[in-house]
């Protein structure tokens, strides 16, 4: 509700752009906690250090929604709308994590870097449309 036109776009950028979105976020996953170890050895940068801890645990509780929304979607052929493409996504990857849980752990680590990419692409789309 929050972010709902930075969600819109996370999920098409999930879908239509897997090559950036999965880029993106390996980039993040990786400069993340470099950026975090460089801002603690800082004084001044200890405050922006517990900000971006802050913004990691967001990004594991919801990273994985646009990814697991563009497939359900996708598997819907859109007729669900989004909501019905999350709950679908969702569904298929815990019956995937219950049946076999190493495969659900691999599907969920590639879902949660897919989906951070897929989400700060969309950021980026609507704060270039909002500044241009």
């Amino acid at each position: 509700w929050l972010f709902r036109a930075t969600a819109a776009r996370a999920v098409v950028a999930a879908a239509s752009r897997p090559g950036l979105s999965l880029g993106v976020g390996a980039a993040m996953v990786v400069a993340g906690p470099v950026l975090l170890i460089l801002l603690t050895l800082t004084l001044v940068g200890v405050p922006l250090a517990v900000a971006l801890v802050l913004m990691m645990v967001v990004g594991l509780a919801f990273g994985t929604v646009p990814l697991f929304t563009a497939v359900g979607w996708r598997a819907l052929d859109g007729r669900g709308g989004v909501f019905g493409g999350f709950v679908l996504g969702a569904v298929a990857w815990r019956l995937i994590a219950f049946a076999v849980p190493l495969l659900g752990a691999v599907v969920f680590a590639v879902a949660m870097v897919w989906g951070l990419g897929a989400w700060a692409c969309g950021a980026w789309q609507v704060r270039s449309v909002r500044s241009g």
